[in-house]
């Protein structure tokens, strides 16, 4: 689904730690109906990171 991205501090952030922060967020991807919203919440946590 998504590639592996690397930190500004140079930490490796794999698809894995994508999929357990989606896991966690499950809710808001069950409350927000739209493949756009979730793809935007998806830009999001990349932001955060």
């Amino acid at each position: 689904m998504l590639g592996t991205q690397v930190h500004q501090t140079g930490e490796v952030v794999t698809s894995e730690y994508i999929f357990q922060e989606m896991l966690k967020n499950r809710k808001h991807f069950e409350r927000e109906g739209s493949m756009q919203e979730k793809e935007l919440y998806v830009d999001e946590l990349f932001q955060t990171l």
